[in-house]
């Protein structure tokens, strides 16, 4: 899965989630496993997937998407983790 995506690139690795989804579904993903890809592939612009979604995403997954969502949006100040 994370081959899919990731190309060499003149700088570094860089991901092109265009053809992946066109392989999303011959990966053989499970339903959070989707879940969390839509929802990866929507915040790039490729598809759309509500944010409801995230009810399916598990305690790994979803700490991820929390990140990816503060990171777009430039904050720094807001920490993701279980509370005490």
């Amino acid at each position: 899965m994370r081959r899919a995506p990731v190309t060499d690139g003149d700088t570094g690795e860089v991901a092109h989630f265009e053809g992946l989804s066109g392989l999303q579904y011959g990966l053989g993903l499970d339903e959070g496993q989707r879940s969390f890809l839509h929802l990866v592939l929507s915040m790039v612009g490729i598809g759309i997937t509500t944010l409801a979604s995230v009810e399916d995403l598990d305690d790994r997954r979803l700490p991820i998407m929390l990140r990816a969502i503060l990171r777009l949006a430039g904050n720094d100040d807001i920490a993701v983790g279980r509370r005490l």
